[in-house]
């Protein structure tokens, strides 16, 4: 299978996961119809899973449950909910006479006590609301799960820099490659002037409040920094910095962190990650990711020839 073809394949599965939560939502939907119209006493006629001929069905009480061949969805038919769809044409035969035997008989007071009309309307505002409801719930319910299991996400930034060249200003600081940031100083110096003290150089401050764990947590301290600081200042935080085990002090100017010509080494390393794999295509059968593939899962790949 060549690059086009996993694509087309791709596109296929896509519309089938289309088509398969565009017909769950209808079956949600009419569901909800459903079990309100069972718990308020509407009489039920069908309810379907599906549209079109029909696979397998079964009645049990008043209602005709079924399954069809088309996977849109699905419907029920309430008792009364339009004049004169109380008896339908036959699914299998349609347009066949039905015996007279079958015709239908007048309607006592008592047959329609069961019908959606002759419900008093909060019943009936509570069958049609429902349908929607069962929607939002099951929406509510899935994004819950969701949040509760989590969704997988790539391995955290370390936060160790990568190569801080000796033009650039980082190294000036003091930075150097392979440096990896340990702590932070929660209180930020505000006068850009203050930032290369030679107390600061030497590494003799203890400043060393909050622990950096990764360049995720260093990222939240420097947005906590910016809110902290006065308005119209540019804020200076000072971080413990770890070098082969020597431990320096060194300052982290807020303002060169924002600046993305300067803020351009003054990064972790990147490792490379899968943003997506078409199906069946080249990649995904060569394994280039480790077990099952996860969307940003770290890629493991095969030495290059």
């Amino acid at each position: 299978m060549n690059m086009q073809e996993a694509q087309y394949l791709s596109s296929l599965i896509g519309i089938l996961a289309a088509v398969f939560l565009f017909g769950f939502a209808i079956f949600v939907h009419e569901l909800g119809h459903f079990v309100v119209a069972k718990l308020s006493g509407v009489g039920v006629n069908k309810f379907a899973i599906g549209f079109g001929p029909v696979i397998w069905r079964f009645v049990k009480g008043e209602t005709e449950y079924s399954i069809r061949w088309i996977p849109l969805g699905g419907f029920v038919a309430l008792k009364g909910m339009i004049e004169g769809m109380d008896e339908e044409e036959d699914d299998d035969q349609p347009g066949k006479p039905k015996p007279e035997t079958e015709a239908k008989k007048p309607s006592s007071m008592t047959e329609d006590l069961d019908a959606l009309r002759s419900k008093p309307a909060w019943v009936r505002i509570a069958v049609f609301a429902s349908g929607v409801t069962c929607n939002y719930l099951t929406a509510i319910v899935l994004m819950a799960f969701l949040l509760w299991h989590g969704q997988p996400e790539p391995e955290p930034l370390p936060n160790r820099l990568q190569e801080i060249p000796a033009d650039t200003v980082w190294y000036d600081l003091g930075y150097r490659s392979g440096d990896e940031i340990v702590g932070v100083n929660r209180e930020s110096v505000s006068l850009v002037g203050q930032i290369l003290t030679p107390e600061s150089e030497s590494g003799s401050t203890n400043v060393l409040t909050e622990p950096i764990e990764s360049w995720k947590d260093l990222i939240e301290q420097i947005y906590l920094a910016t809110r902290r600081s006065d308005t119209g200042t540019s804020p200076t935080l000072f971080v413990q910095v770890d070098r082969n085990g020597q431990l320096l002090t060194l300052p982290l100017p807020i303002g060169y962190f924002l600046n993305e010509d300067k803020a351009e080494y003054f990064q972790p390393p990147l490792p490379a990650y899968v943003g997506g794999v078409y199906p069946a295509s080249p990649a995904h059968r060569a394994r280039l990711v480790e077990r099952n593939y996860h969307l940003g899962e770290k890629a493991t790949f095969p030495p290059w020839d």
